[in-house]
């Protein structure tokens, strides 16, 4: 399979302009909107369609959207959070996933200030199959 075929998958996910979109809504809203409607601070890790698109290209694009935290973004889709997982196939506990989403979130604000410099991530070679 090749990257270009299995980053299709995704659809419209994958495309740059939503990458830019994304991009733009986390940084005018990089809190759990859901969150701090409750009282609590929570990055937002998902950047959700408040109208479902359904298909829809310009809902998709230009619909409203919401930044939220993965757990609040599954309350609303009625999905169980998943544990995460460790190296040893067991679930990590909650002050290890707590830690690990804390570095995630800072790897996040990394690499989009890399974007933001002006850097381009290196694009896997399209010519070959992997």
């Amino acid at each position: 399979m090749r990257a270009h075929d299995r980053n299709w998958r995704r659809g419209w996910y994958n495309h740059r302009r939503w990458h830019r979109i994304r991009r733009h809504q986390f940084n005018r809203q990089p809190l759990c909107e859901t969150c701090l409607a409750a009282g609590r601070v929570t990055p937002a890790q998902v950047v959700h369609h408040v109208e479902d698109h359904r298909g829809d290209k310009a809902k998709f694009f230009l619909g409203e959207l919401r930044s939220l935290c993965r757990a609040s973004h599954e309350t609303i889709h009625q999905r169980a959070p998943r544990p995460w997982i460790g190296p040893d196939g067991w679930p990590l506990s909650e002050a290890e996933q707590a830690r690990l989403k804390i570095e995630r979130s800072i790897k996040r604000e990394d690499d989009d200030d890399d974007d933001d410099a002006g850097r381009r991530l290196v694009q896997p070679d399209r010519t070959h199959d992997s």
